[in-house]
């Protein structure tokens, strides 16, 4: 301690304003601060105590490095924080460590992932996916450096989560992966749950509906041997993803029960959303099993339902109005399939929804060469080109430019049809 603890208290001392005299006030003499500040001697613990509440500073500060007195302190925050920051409070945490951020070097890898893993959680709350999975790929790389298996595991889910929401499905599927390497480590059961749930989410996703079987069953599995708090809230999407693979391997009749338990559950749950999502599965159930006009029915009652649209929700409706135009479409109820087109544009040019008014004005356009007013088709079909450039909407340019040759060789205009074949070639 010596020299180096005199020399703290002599530079404080003069920060201060402070003499030898002022600073020994009626405990000590001036002459034996002034041994202490050259090193010739070291205070008592009471002594040092004393020095440190006339200078107004914690004893810590002399006897602590600055590297030691910053991660101590960032610790108490960190302990008086944890993981239990939600929505409501997260931008509260921030306000707290912000002040941390010109002293990240003096901090742990452990402080300094907890940094920047705040501030992803922030940019999640928000659903800005891009700058979420920047900061907590920053976490990463420090909590790497810890066992902390657990923060590990949350973060490698959160990362794929930020992928998948970005329609990066390979990517989150990586993700996943990774942290499902780590339930032999001793991570929580919640993130095992939700390493589960989001492989065989991701797995449908992907289309490799027998994969996501494999870690439905494994979820299951895991479910029924364990029990913590958390369990039931995987319980009704469980059932509706295993009515998605069921739908795709097995029949329509199977999927449909799965989906109603699925809408049970939910309604248990008072989960209003997830129960007009199960009525949708429902109701496509019911379509590929025949009962059209029954689909039709449920189809109608869930917009009806969702008379508060947002852009919560709005992608949710869009399915619903897409399924419902279908299927009136195959049924050549024609007039009302334009009325449910009309009223699914309007909605989805309230909430500015691009990817909604694009494939509306698509709809629109399969709508019109069914009734073969292929006059009307064209001018949408450039309306919705337009649309789509203006977008950056490549992919779908392309869908559009394939269904414009088609509509063309159905005129008969075979230069047309070629040109726009070809169209489709050269953007892919």
């Amino acid at each position: 301690m010596g020299e180096n603890l005199g020399l703290k208290i002599r530079n404080l001392r003069k920060q201060k304003g402070m003499t030898l005299k002022e600073l020994a006030g009626d405990r000590v003499t001036a002459a034996q601060i002034s041994s202490i500040e050259n090193g010739k001697c070291n205070p008592s613990d009471e002594l040092l105590s004393y020095i440190a509440e006339k200078l107004e500073v914690d004893v810590e500060y002399f006897t602590l490095t600055d590297r030691e007195r910053m991660q101590k302190k960032f610790q108490k925050l960190m302990d008086e924080i944890a993981l239990n920051f939600d929505k409501e409070s997260i931008d509260e945490v921030l306000d707290r460590i912000k002040v941390y951020e010109e002293n990240l070097d003096m901090l742990s890898d452990a402080q300094k992932g907890y940094y920047y893993y705040c501030f992803a959680k922030q940019s999640y709350f928000k659903e800005d996916y891009d700058k979420s999975f920047i900061d907590f790929s920053k976490a990463l790389v420090y909590y790497l450096k810890t066992n902390n298996y657990d923060i590990i595991s949350d973060i490698y889910i959160c990362l794929g989560n930020c992928s998948y929401f970005n329609n990066k499905y390979e990517i989150a599927f990586g993700y996943y992966k990774n942290s499902e390497e780590l339930i032999d480590k001793g991570i929580s059961l919640d993130n095992i749950a939700r390493t589960y749930y989001d492989l065989a989410l991701c797995s449908i996703a992907l289309n490799r509906y027998t994969l996501s079987d494999v870690y439905l069953n494994k979820l299951k599995d895991f479910i029924k041997q364990n029990d913590w708090h958390n369990k039931e809230q995987y319980l009704p999407g469980i059932e509706m993803m295993q009515g998605n693979v069921d739908f795709k391997i097995k029949d329509a009749e199977d999927s449909f029960k799965r989906f109603e338990n699925a809408y049970k559950k939910y309604k248990l749950n008072s989960d209003f959303e997830g129960m007009l999502k199960a009525k949708n599965n429902m109701a496509v159930c019911l379509w590929e099993s025949g009962k059209k006009e029954q689909a039709i029915q449920l189809f109608k009652d869930i917009i009806q339902c969702e008379k508060e649209i947002n852009k919560e929700n709005i992608a949710f409706i869009l399915d619903v109005y897409l399924n419902l135009i279908d299927c009136l479409l195959e049924m050549k109820i024609l007039d009302e399939t334009l009325n449910v087109i009309n009223e699914a544009e309007g909605v989805m040019l309230k909430q500015n929804y691009e990817e909604g008014i694009i494939k509306i004005l698509m709809s629109r356009f399969d709508f019109l060469c069914k009734i073969k007013d292929y006059q009307r088709a064209e001018d949408y079909a450039f309306y919705a080109l337009d649309f789509m450039e203006k977008c950056n909407r490549e992919e779908q340019k392309v869908e559009l430019y394939i269904k414009l040759s088609q509509m063309y060789k159905n005129m008969g205009d075979n230069k047309q049809a070629i040109e726009y074949l070809l169209l489709s070639q050269n953007n892919k």
